[in-house]
């Protein structure tokens, strides 16, 4: 949970990549052709955002 964040600034505010960059986790990272899913897919839950500005 994030809550009462002030940013200043003039791009993107907000960005996640759920697979992480080919140079760290390798073929983890790569989009197309599709994994399947197993239980070892990560998955992101319940994430809550709250009383934020951004200011560009």
């Amino acid at each position: 949970m994030w809550s009462k964040i002030r940013m200043n600034l003039a791009g993107i505010a907000f960005w996640w990549d759920m697979l992480g960059e080919e140079k760290h986790v390798g073929d983890l990272a790569k989009r197309l052709p599709a994994l399947p899913v197993t239980p070892l897919t990560p998955s992101f839950k319940n994430i809550a955002a709250r009383d934020i500005i951004v200011v560009y």
